[in-house]
């Protein structure tokens, strides 16, 4: 890492590249916040492992990718199972310049990555895909960047673009950044059946969705989770229903009505006779339940089961629509 490099961009963006007091001050400063933060330090993601780059909406991120990308500069800092750093210079030079705003003006602030990058001048989310690059070039990670803006929803799909998944879980989900927690975060990352509703979505953008843009696709993912929903509603009354009805069967109260004579004409006990009736109701109902309960099993690997996952977030994660 070239610091006296930095420093003297830094004080050439002031408009005083020749003030040795200001130089003297950036390279105390810039080489404290390097060791405080250790910022030449990474944190390396496990091989094959997908790392997503979105600072504004981390955890969301973290819902959709194995790892986030998370400078230790960032406050709260993420999970450290989930938090990847590189230390790369551009890493190093994003941060620095970002804590000098005061000498930096804005076309300052992304004109050295147009000169590092220059296929990348006049693009939106700029340091994002530097950050990309460099991640890849200088580690060989597969780092993404996440889109942030309405902008991009006309971008076309192509497998393995997952990014597309954490601007579905923001818009369809209606999962909030700022209300949900990291723990949130994990316990949903550890759930088997999560996981497993995320492989059946994943698998469906990349056999249904390539070459549609993402407008498309929230759109058809909110289509098919309305009717997801509806068939879980339908099953899950109906189970509730067949409950009610087995108390109401008359061939249960037939059942129950003999039980009790035990009681009445003292051919048994009113322990026996009572736990009979009970046995018999509680047993029924319990057989309508189970089958219902597997009514909505089917229901939920079924037809337009390839949206379970959002349902899952936006079910546990996300805000009221």
């Amino acid at each position: 890492m070239d610091i006296e490099k930095l420093v003297k961009y830094v004080a050439e963006a002031s408009g005083d590249p020749r003030n040795e007091q200001l130089l003297a001050k950036l390279r105390r400063q810039i080489g404290n916040n390097i060791d405080q933060h250790r910022l030449l330090e990474p944190r390396l993601p496990a091989a094959g492992e997908r790392v997503g780059i979105d600072p504004m909406r981390p955890k969301t991120a973290a819902l959709a990718f194995d790892r986030i990308w998370a400078p230790p500069t960032v406050i709260p800092a993420p999970p450290g199972e989930v938090a990847v750093y590189g230390g790369t210079d551009v890493e190093v030079w994003l941060q620095a310049l970002g804590a000098y705003g005061e000498y930096i003006g804005n076309d300052r602030f992304t004109g050295w990555i147009y000169c590092l990058y220059p296929e990348l001048e006049g693009q939106p989310d700029t340091s994002r895909r530097v950050l990309a690059e460099s991640l890849r070039q200088t580690h060989g990670m597969n780092a993404v960047p996440v889109y942030s803006s309405g902008r991009d929803r006309a971008t076309e799909y192509h497998a393995g673009s997952y990014e597309v998944v954490v601007g579905v879980l923001a818009n369809v989900a209606l999962v909030d950044e700022e209300q949900i927690t990291w723990q949130q975060v994990l316990e949903f990352r550890a759930d088997s059946q999560a996981r497993a509703d995320y492989r059946r979505f994943i698998h469906w953008l990349d056999s249904d969705m390539v070459g549609k843009s993402e407008g498309y696709i929230s759109d058809e993912v909110s289509v098919r989770l309305e009717q997801y929903e509806a068939g879980l509603r339908k099953h899950g009354v109906s189970t509730v229903l067949g409950g009610l009805e087995s108390v109401m069967d008359p061939k249960f109260i037939g059942a129950t009505s003999v039980a009790l004579a035990g009681i009445t004409f003292g051919t048994g006990s009113v322990a026996v006779g009572a736990a009979s009736a009970v046995a018999l109701g509680v047993g029924k109902i319990a057989c309508t339940v189970a089958r219902g309960m597997l009514d909505i099993s089917a229901a939920r690997t079924g037809e337009n089961a390839e949206v379970a996952f959002v349902h899952e977030v936006r079910g546990k994660l996300g805000t009221a629509p």
